[in-house]
């Protein structure tokens, strides 16, 4: 069962998302490569970060860096002006529309630039 499929099922029966860090990984990893379409209408000087830290055993760190115009996805996550830091289960919702932004946002630690903070939880990878 691929990993949308099993979410899909553990939803039905309200169970959490999948811990198994080598079914969520790559989801994740996959989902946050949207991040730098996040931030397109947010202009922020060459050199700023916006960075994404889902915890657990399958989370990570994802950054985007602004060259003056617009956003791409980087390995560094210095610099950053703007941090949001969630669960991978509000990660993967939010990601596919299972939560809003705004409900993302109040089970996430936002640091930094609001703007910034507020267009990472903006996130959308995939609707189903």
């Amino acid at each position: 069962m691929d990993t949308r499929h099993e979410q899909q099922v553990r939803d039905t029966v309200h169970r959490d998302t999948a811990a198994d860090a080598d079914l969520s990984r790559p989801a994740l990893d996959a989902f946050a490569r949207a991040l730098h379409l996040s931030g397109r209408d947010l202009t922020r000087p060459a050199g700023s970060a916006a960075v994404l830290r889902v915890d657990g055993a399958a989370g990570g760190s994802w950054a985007v860096r602004s060259d003056g115009r617009a956003w791409a996805h980087t390995d560094a996550t210095d610099g950053a002006i703007g941090t949001v830091t969630m669960s991978a289960d509000t990660f993967w919702r939010l990601a596919t529309r299972g939560i809003t932004p705004d409900i993302a946002r109040d089970r996430s630690t936002l640091d930094g630039d609001a703007d910034v903070t507020r267009a990472v939880t903006e996130i959308l990878s995939i609707v189903w």
